[in-house]
C-alpha cells in the first residue's frame, strides 16, 4: 500500500472514531441530564412537603394555613427549577398527633391539660423548652451526643428524649442530662417490667 493510501486510511479511522464517540456520548449526556432532573424533582418534593408542613402548623389561623403551605411548596419547587404547581397538585393532609396545630397550647392551657411540646431541630426543641419540659423526637437520630450539644447551649432546658430509645440506654441518657426518658416498646414487652427497669437504671 502506498503512503498516500495509508494517510487516507488514517484519516478515515479518525473520522470513524469521532463519529462513534459522539454516538456514545449523546445518550450518556442525555442519561445524566435525566437522572439529574429526577433527583432534583425528588429533592423538590421532599423539601416542599417539609416546608409546607412547617408553614401550615405555624399559621396564625386555619384559613391562612392552606395558602401559606402552598406558597412554601411553590418556593421549594422553584428552587429546583420547576414551575409553580397547580393548586390541586398540593394536597394538605395531617392529624393533630404528633403534629402541633397553632392553637393547641392555648386550648390545653385553658383546659388545665399538660402539654409537652417538642421537635428535633435546635430551634424546635429549645423553643419548646422555653415553655417548660420539651420532647426531643426522634431522639435516636442524633443520639446522646446531640442531647449534650443542646444542653451545652441551654444547660437549664428540661428535655425528654423519646423515640427509638431502648430501655438499656435509659441510664446513659439520664447521665447526659435528660430531664426524663421516653421508652416505648421495651416497656410493653412480655416479662417482668419492673425488674428490667431496675436492671437498666442500675447500669
Amino acid at each position: 500500500m502506498t503512503g498516500s493510501g495509508l494517510r487516507r486510511d488514517d484519516g478515515s479511522a479518525i473520522v470513524e472514531f469521532c463519529f462513534l464517540s459522539v454516538l456514545m456520548l449523546v445518550p450518556l449526556v442525555y442519561l445524566v441530564t435525566v437522572l439529574g432532573r429526577v433527583q432534583a424533582a425528588a429533592l423538590a418534593a421532599e423539601t416542599a412537603a417539609r416546608e409546607a408542613g412547617r408553614a401550615f402548623v405555624t399559621a396564625p389561623s386555619e384559613d391562612a394555613a392552606g395558602p401559606r403551605a402552598r406558597v412554601a411548596a411553590a418556593i421549594a419547587f422553584a428552587d429546583q427549577g420547576f414551575g409553580r404547581p397547580d393548586d390541586g397538585a398540593v394536597e394538605l393532609t395531617g392529624s393533630h398527633s404528633p403534629c402541633l396545630v397553632p392553637d393547641v397550647r392555648t386550648t390545653l392551657a385553658a383546659s388545665d391539660i399538660p402539654l409537652m411540646k417538642g421537635g428535633l431541630t435546635p430551634t424546635e426543641v429549645l423553643g419548646a423548652a422555653a415553655h417548660g419540659a420539651a420532647k426531643l423526637f426522634p431522639a435516636h437520630v442524633g443520639g446522646v451526643s446531640y442531647l449534650r450539644s443542646l444542653l451545652a447551649v441551654a444547660p437549664h432546658a428540661r428535655i425528654m428524649p423519646t423515640g427509638g430509645i431502648p430501655l438499656a440506654s435509659a441510664a446513659e441518657w439520664l447521665a447526659a442530662g435528660a430531664f426524663a426518658v421516653g421508652i416505648g416498646s421495651d416497656l410493653t414487652a412480655p416479662g417482668d417490667i419492673a425488674a428490667r427497669v431496675a436492671e437498666a437504671l442500675d447500669r
